[in-house]
């Protein structure tokens, strides 16, 4: 259980306000009885704030004496305070306040042509995505207390208090910001496609086609995008559309020639379309199903505002503290002491990054379905569904310490590091991950007559992969096999059953056939829908 120390302390939550703005225009032109013309124009404005209660109100990190955090008026509120046993103090997200504009435009135009036995879709879409971001992170201080700093080296599972560690003020953790986190995103992404639907006989139609796809990548309108050079001896971040790099301790210096962008366009993106739809028999009672895709994921702006919040133009500072030293040792932390300045060797920034070229991800999907009608509406189909997913999205945490050579002579955190000179987190958004789906089913429908329609259905699936969700960190970055397993969300064996059932009252059925109570009971229907599945895997 959670002991509720806390929980009557004030301005510990925040507001938030979502809106969404539309504007749609469309126009269809036929041009004869076979060709056909349809423009489509798109704007969406999506906007997202949230603000922490003590917002323009109480400067409590002031008041606590914590040092060179953003003092702008807007990010005051209570710290985030985390102390391991008790609820948490200060705002539900250390991302508070955060405020996201978008402005996207969209132009689309479908040709459709249809040709003897050939029914041609083709046409391409223009994209441009403005993205305003203002995510402040830990701007009023971040702190993790424990137990660990209180505790006896030699016996952590029975000693060590967290209450204790924080009453003397030692956390084990503290990270905060004294820059402010914006960017202002502009890029542009464009498609193009072909589809043939062809009739080829009574009994055979297939579904050709191919779709290209290309994101030009974001840039930012006072380039302030980073990138990570983890090749360059104790490393360095790379600015966008210049030839500079900072290094912690050093600032910025001389660096190689950077585009606005950082990164090339992923310039790969084909993606064919086969299918086919078969009667082998001469009756309709059988029809075989097959489709092969592959299909582009967009780029992520969830990361790339990140990549705005590395210095020179933003800064957040991570501090760990060694818990195998004392409290008087230069490893401990002190909360009277936070947080280092900016630039200066101790204040050790964090680095959020892409790793590599940082190529789209992508999706094969293929299907294959036999469908049989064993009556007049009733339906039985059987078939194998598969998925592979590929250069997914996944963070790690490229400053990931290694193991003690020699746990009996402990050595000091920094020095198993391969970056010591930043913070304990190098966030890079690596494009390596797989995923697959496999999966059976079967189904039996019967529609909707007389009164009676029912649908079962039964899937025998398996899910696997290396990161179910974004922020799925690896166990270890030298190991990443290690966390190929079943999907959190790998559900193994899932049955549904539905019907509805009309019931046999009013007019026009068996019974209560006229008079008032035909009013009353005429028109019911009972309707069912009961689903049965396995659980989801669970972590140890």
């Amino acid at each position: 259980f959670r002991r509720v120390l806390f929980r009557s302390i004030a301005g510990s939550g925040s507001t938030t306000n979502v809106r969404n703005q539309n504007a749609a225009f469309n126009y269809t032109h036929i041009f004869s009885a076979n060709t056909l013309d349809e423009l489509r124009l798109g704007y969406n404005r999506p906007t997202y704030l949230i603000l922490q209660d003590g917002a323009y109100d109480n400067d409590f990190a002031s008041k606590l004496g914590l040092q060179n955090l953003l003092r702008d008026p807007i990010v005051w509120g209570v710290p985030n305070v985390s102390i391991s046993g008790f609820d948490a103090i200060g705002s539900p997200s250390s991302t508070s306040p955060t405020t996201q504009v978008s402005n996207i435009f969209q132009l689309i135009d479908h040709l459709t042509l249809i040709r003897g036995n050939h029914s041609i879709k083709l046409g391409g879409e223009a994209r441009k995505t403005n993205y305003n971001d203002r995510s402040e992170l830990d701007d009023r201080g971040a702190f993790s207390f424990t137990g660990a700093i209180t505790a006896d080296p030699q016996q952590r599972s029975t000693t060590g208090a967290s209450l204790a560690d924080m009453l003397l003020g030692l956390p084990l953790s503290a990270a905060g910001s004294g820059t402010s986190l914006a960017g202002n995103f502009n890029g542009f992404t464009y498609a193009a496609f072909v589809q043939d639907d062809w009739r080829v006989s009574t009994r055979l139609t297939l579904n050709l086609g191919v779709r290209y796809d290309i994101d030009t990548r974001f840039t930012d309108v006072q380039n302030r995008l980073t990138y990570f050079d983890g090749s360059y001896p104790g490393g360095r971040i790379l600015i966008a559309g210049t030839s500079n790099a900072y290094i912690p301790g050093i600032g910025v210096t001389n660096g190689p020639n950077t585009s606005r962008t950082l990164i090339p366009a992923d310039k790969n993106n084909w993606g064919p379309r086969i299918g086919l739809a078969f009667r082998p028999f001469a009756g309709s009672q059988t029809v075989i199903r097959a489709s092969y895709a592959v299909f582009y994921n967009v780029i992520e702006l969830q990361d790339m505002r990140t990549f705005v919040r590395n210095p020179p133009f933003g800064s957040v500072v991570q501090l760990t503290a060694d818990q195998n030293e004392n409290s008087t040792a230069p490893g401990a932390l002190h909360v009277s002491g936070l947080f280092p300045s900016q630039g200066t060797p101790a204040a050790k920034p964090n680095v959020y990054s892409a790793a590599g070229n940082y190529p789209t991800p992508y999706y094969q999907q293929w299907n294959f379905t036999i469908q049989h009608e064993l009556t007049t509406g009733t339906l039985l189909e059987a078939g194998y569904l598969g998925s592979k997913g590929t250069k997914l999205v996944d963070r790690l945490n490229a400053n990931q310490a290694t193991l003690e050579t020699n746990p009996a002579i402990p050595t000091s955190l920094a020095s198993r590091t391969p970056y010591p000179l930043f913070g304990g987190t190098i966030r890079l958004s690596n494009n390596e991950a797989n995923s697959t789906y496999h999966a059976l089913i079967a189904k039996v429908e019967r529609r909707f007559a007389k009164g009676f329609s029912l649908l079962a259905s039964y899937t025998f699936a398996k899910s696997l992969d290396g990161a179910s969700l974004i922020d799925d960190n690896p166990r270890d970055i030298y190991n990443l096999a290690l966390d190929k397993g079943r999907s959190d969300f790998d559900i193994r064996h899932h049955a549904v059953l539905s019907g509805t059932l009309e019931l046999p009252f009013g007019h026009g059925k068996r019974y209560l056939t006229s008079g008032f109570f035909s009013h009353v009971a005429g028109g019911w229907q009972a309707n069912s829908i009961v689903s049965l599945r396995s659980g989801v895997p669970l972590s140890v």
